[in-house]
C-alpha cells in the first residue's frame, strides 16, 4: 500500500503539469479572485489556502502582498512550493485548521478540493472555515461544474483522485447551512468559443452552446458575519 500511496503522489504531480495547465495560465485564472479578497478587513492576518498544490494561488497572493500560507497533504506538491520559496505546511487540511485560533484568518481559499473529498467531510471544512475566519473574511472555493454536460458525464472523471461532482445550489446551501453569510457563485473558465456553434439568435444553439461549451468551473464566495 505505501508503494502505491506513493506512485500515486508522484503521478498526480505529473497529471497536473499535464492536465491542469501552466502555472502561468492558473495564476492568471486564479487573479479574478483578488478583488474580491481586498474588500475583507484589512491587517495581518493570513489567507489560507488548503489544498494548495502547485502553489499557484499562494505566489499571486504573495506578491500582491498579503500574508499567504499553504497546506497540502501531498509531500511532492510541498516540496514544489518550498522549492519555490513559499510558506506551506504538510498535512490534512481539517486538522491544520484545528489547530488555527478562532477569528485569526482573512480568508481560506480551497480550489478543486472539495470533489476530492466526502460530502460530509466537506460540511466539516465549511464549519471549520466559519470558526477561523474574523468577522468579514471570506471564503472561496472553487470546483468543476457539472452544470456543463461535458465536465458532469465526462472530464470530471479524467482525474481519478475525484469522487463525485457538486451542483452549485448544494454546495451554497451547504455553506449558509454552516454559517457562511451571503454565499454566491461565480460561474468561470467558459470552453473556448472555437468550439461553439455559431449561430446567432437561435435559441436552441444558445441552449447547446451553454449546456455543452459553458463555464467549465464555479466558485463559492461567502462571508463570516
Amino acid at each position: 500500500m505505501e508503494i502505491e500511496e506513493r506512485l500515486l503522489k508522484d503521478f498526480y504531480l505529473a497529471f497536473e503539469d499535464r492536465f491542469r495547465g501552466s502555472s502561468e495560465d492558473i495564476a492568471q485564472r486564479l487573479s479574478v479572485y483578488l478583488p474580491y479578497l481586498s474588500q475583507t478587513p484589512d491587517g495581518d492576518k493570513p489567507v489560507i489556502d488548503v489544498g494548495c498544490g502547485r502553489g499557484e494561488w499562494l505566489t499571486l497572493l504573495r506578491d500582491s502582498g498579503y500574508h499567504a500560507v499553504g497546506v497540502d497533504s501531498d509531500p511532492a506538491m510541498i516540496a514544489h512550493c518550498r522549492s519555490r520559496g513559499l510558506e506551506v505546511a504538510e498535512g490534512d487540511a481539517l486538522a491544520h485548521l484545528s489547530s488555527l485560533d478562532g477569528g485569526s484568518v482573512r480568508g481560506v481559499s480551497a480550489f478543486h478540493l472539495v470533489e476530492h473529498v466526502p460530502f460530509g467531510v466537506t460540511l466539516q471544512l465549511l464549519k471549520a472555515i466559519v470558526r477561523v475566519l474574523t468577522p468579514g473574511g471570506i471564503a472561496l472555493i472553487e470546483t468543476p461544474n457539472p452544470h456543463n454536460i461535458l465536465v458532469g458525464a465526462c472530464h470530471f472523471y479524467n482525474d481519478p483522485t475525484h469522487l463525485r461532482p457538486i451542483p452549485s445550489p448544494l454546495l451554497s446551501f451547504a455553506a449558509e447551512y454552516c454559517g457562511l453569510a451571503t454565499p454566491t457563485i461565480l460561474f468561470l473558465h467558459r470552453a473556448d468559443l472555437s468550439h461553439w456553434i455559431q449561430e446567432e439568435g437561435n435559441t436552441i444553439e444558445h441552449r447547446f452552446n451553454d449546456l455543452f461549451y459553458g463555464p467549465q468551473d464555479y466558485s463559492l464566495i461567502a462571508y463570516k458575519a
